[in-house]
Order: C-alpha cells, then sequence, then structure tokens
C-alpha cells in the first residue's frame, strides 16, 4: 500500500524537478509508468486473503457448577482464537433434556439442536444405540488419553465415539485420621476398624451403600469378576451369589448397612464426624476435604480376604461427542473444537476449575498433579478402577442387581435365590445373545 501511494507521488515530484532542470525525455515518463505498475502489483499479492466461511456450531452440555463454569470459559477461549468458528453453548438443567437436544431440530433448518455433546459417557450407549452420534477415528486421539478413558467411549467392536476430555467417577475409601490413624488395606480390616469403632467410641464405623448397584459392582470384582461386565449376557452366577453373600453379612452379621440412609445420607454423616469411614465417589472430595481438612485421608478401595483381589469401581468419562450429521468443513471445526479441550493448557485449567482428573495421560506425570494432594490421591485410587462398558446390557444387569439388592437388604430375598433372579432376567431378556467379541 506504501508503494502505490507514497511512492508515486515522491516521484512525481522529482519528476517535476528534473523535467524542470534537465528537460529530460520520455524515459522519466516510461520509469514512471513501470514504477505504477509494479505498486499495483504490490498491492494486489499483499492484499489480505478473504476470510472463510464462518461456521457455527452448537454445544449441549449438563455438568456439575464447577465444570459448567470451566467449560464455558474455554469455549469463549476457542472462539476468540479462531474467529471463523463459533460455539454456541446451551446449558441444560438435567439429563432429561436428552431427547430435545439430540432428536430435536431447528425449525426449519433441519440441522439437530445440538451438534456437539459434552456429558457423561453413561449416556453414549442410548445415543449410539439411536443411531445419533458421528464415530471418531481412534488414532488421532489414542497416543495421549488414559486408555481407561478411551475405554468408556469405545464400544466392543472397538469403534471409538467420543473424545474423553475428564476422567473420573470412580469410589474411593475416605477416612478420618481424627478417629482412625490407619487407614485400611484389607476388607477384613474395614470390618473390625469399624465394629471396634462402634463398641469404644459409640461412632458409626461406616458408611458403604451397598443398596446402590454402582457400590455393589466392586464387590464383584473383588471375587474376581474383573470383566465379566464384558461377558454379558453371560453372567458368573457363583461370583454373583457370593457378592449378594458379603452384602446380606454386611447388613445382618456384622451390621455395618446404616438403616435408612442412602448415599448421600452417608457423606452427611461422614462430613459432620458422626461415621469413620465412608466409601464415597471421588465428586465429592472437594466437599469432603472443606469439612475435614488435614484429618482426612483417602486411600484405593481395600483388596477382598478372600481372593486377594482390589475392590475395583467402575469409571466412567465426560467426553465430547459429535452429532451424526456433521460433515465437512463444520466436521473438522467440530475436531478442532475437541483437540483444543485435551490440548495441554487446556487439561490444566479444566483439572484445576473443574475438579476432576485430567483424561490425557501426559499431564497426570507432571508435576501440577504429583504436587496437588487432591489430584495425586484420586489418580491412585483410579488404578484400581475399570471402565464401565459401552453396552445396553450392562445398563438391564445393574436395574436388575438394583431390585435384589433391596430385598437382599430388607431380608426378604436370600444371596443364592437373588442371583438365581438376576441370571433368569438376563437370559430372558437376551435370549439366543452372545457377548460381542472385538474386531
Amino acid at each position: 500500500m506504501f508503494l502505490f501511494t507514497v511512492l508515486p507521488q515522491l516521484y512525481n515530484l522529482s519528476y517535476m524537478v528534473v523535467n524542470r532542470k534537465h528537460k529530460l525525455t520520455e524515459v522519466s515518463r516510461s520509469v514512471y509508468s513501470y514504477l505504477r505498475l509494479a505498486a499495483a502489483l504490490f498491492f494486489f499479492c499483499t492484499f489480505p486473503e478473504v476470510p472463510a466461511t464462518a461456521s457455527s456450531l452448537t454445544v449441549w452440555s449438563h455438568q456439575p457448577k464447577d465444570t459448567q463454569k470451566a467449560i464455558s470459559y474455554l469455549i469463549r477461549q476457542f472462539n476468540a482464537r479462531n474467529p471463523n468458528i463459533t460455539i454456541r453453548l446451551n446449558k441444560s438443567q438435567n439429563d432429561f433434556s436428552l431427547a430435545s437436544y439430540v432428536e430435536g431440530d431447528r425449525g426449519d433448518t433441519g440441522k439437530p439442536a445440538a451438534d456437539i455433546f459434552i456429558a457423561d459417557s453413561l449416556l453414549m450407549t442410548r445415543w449410539m444405540h439411536k443411531g445419533m452420534l458421528k464415530s471418531i477415528k481412534p488414532n488421532e486421539y489414542a497416543d495421549r488419553i488414559f486408555p481407561i478413558a478411551l475405554e468408556s467411549v469405545t464400544d466392543a467392536r472397538r469403534q471409538l465415539w467420543g473424545v474423553p476430555v475428564l476422567l473420573g467417577h470412580h469410589l474411593m475409601l475416605y477416612v478420618n485420621k481424627k478417629m482412625i490413624p490407619s487407614p485400611p488395606k484389607k476388607v477384613s480390616e474395614m470390618i473390625k476398624i469399624a465394629k471396634d469403632l462402634e463398641s469404644l467410641k459409640g461412632v458409626r464405623g461406616l458408611a458403604f451403600d451397598l443398596a446402590n448397584p454402582y457400590w455393589f459392582v466392586p464387590i464383584l470384582a473383588g471375587y474376581g469378576q474383573n470383566s465379566f461386565l464384558k461377558q454379558l449376557p453371560v453372567i458368573d452366577r457363583a461370583a454373583v451369589e457370593k457378592a449378594f453373600i458379603f452384602v446380606h453379612d454386611m447388613k445382618f452379621r456384622w451390621k455395618l448397612i446404616l438403616d435408612n440412609c442412602d448415599y448421600l445420607c452417608g457423606v452427611d454423616r461422614f462430613v459432620n464426624s458422626k461415621v469413620g469411614m465412608l466409601v464415597g465417589g471421588d465428586w465429592e472430595f472437594t466437599r469432603i476435604r472443606s469439612k475435614l481438612g488435614t484429618n482426612l485421608a483417602v486411600v484405593k478401595l481395600p483388596l477382598l480376604d478372600a481372593t486377594n483381589q482390589p475392590l475395583k469401581s467402575l469409571a466412567y468419562s465426560v467426553a465430547v461427542f459429535f452429532h451424526r450429521s456433521l460433515a465437512g468443513d463444520e466436521l473438522k471445526d467440530a475436531n478442532k473444537f475437541a483437540k483444543y479441550l485435551v490440548s495441554d493448557a487446556a487439561q490444566q485449567y479444566l483439572m484445576r476449575r473443574g475438579d476432576m482428573l485430567p483424561s490425557v495421560a501426559p499431564i497426570s506425570r507432571r508435576s501440577i498433579v504429583r504436587k496437588n494432594w487432591s489430584m495425586s490421591r484420586r489418580l491412585a485410587a483410579l488404578e484400581s478402577s475399570v471402565s464401565m462398558p459401552v453396552d445396553s446390557k450392562v445398563q438391564f444387569l445393574l436395574r436388575q442387581f438394583r431390585i435384589q439388592l433391596s430385598q437382599v437388604l430388607a431380608g426378604r430375598q436370600q444371596p443364592a435365590a437373588a442371583a438365581s433372579l438376576v441370571q433368569k432376567a438376563m437370559q430372558e431378556k437376551y435370549q439366543g445373545d452372545q457377548p460381542e467379541k472385538s474386531l
């Protein structure tokens, strides 16, 4: 632009001066013409490129308050860094908005109500079986993301359906160090400490919500059935019966089940020092730590003495999912957004503000995690967890567990009969089905 406007004017002035003094020929006019042509070419060659057509993508998200705030901030940062991409966030109050977001449309446009979903991987099974999701190339993320996180969004045929951005939702053992200086390492120790605490100090020893199937599954894992959920609809009836016997004994033999007290009740009692130990989720860590402070110890679930196997909790992720309609530039932009959320900077921000473990493995090995008391304890507990399988049969099985657990804990059903009824329900529901084999 400088050559096009300023230089010709300077040459004009010099031309008039030189021509007046020396009365030059038409050579100067030729030089001047060439200079104007060069300036014009320079101007057009360096003219800013016309921006690409801007794309607009809508995100659906339902997460706890801190996580939602962190996601909102990162979306604003992404938009600022990518002026040709606009991510619009729609916040949902609950998971029941699923149908209106996934199956809805934007009026006459025929487009989905949301292009991208940021949600717990537990919701993926329904979306996947409804054919609402776009599959993702695993090799784009396999080298960075925790295997347990990838498993939470990978089906039995090894197809990836989401990009995990946060990890956790696993169970841990919380211990009040003021009451129990040394946390138990085995189930037998946990039971003895709990009973001694009640008899010597008059304080309930343990809150363990065994009426909830999510808390029941670690008992099954303790009996060596670490991969039983991947073999459905076939179940190990003997292992299920042993797990029901354990629940029955916790209630009627050792009397360690709190009556009329679910998980939330157990958390309240623990933070108010009315219970010495709590089998609780990592999502409650911040609240519990704020109440107990340095009196809190957090360890992984103990070993089951009969098998010397750990009680392995289920774990799942918060992931980014793409609607099946995404294609072309919109799909590229959606992938760009997902990759931004698993970048080092975004992962560290999500970890600090979202109060969950990062899904990216390299981040977990950095000092920012190792020196963080909260994250290091939760990461250690995660090591003895297994990923929640992507299978609708799992959801059905957990519902059957819930039904029979209520009966066993009420004393209306014996463990052997409960195990038989679970097996029968699976056989009738999935008669003729076989476990899916990985390709």
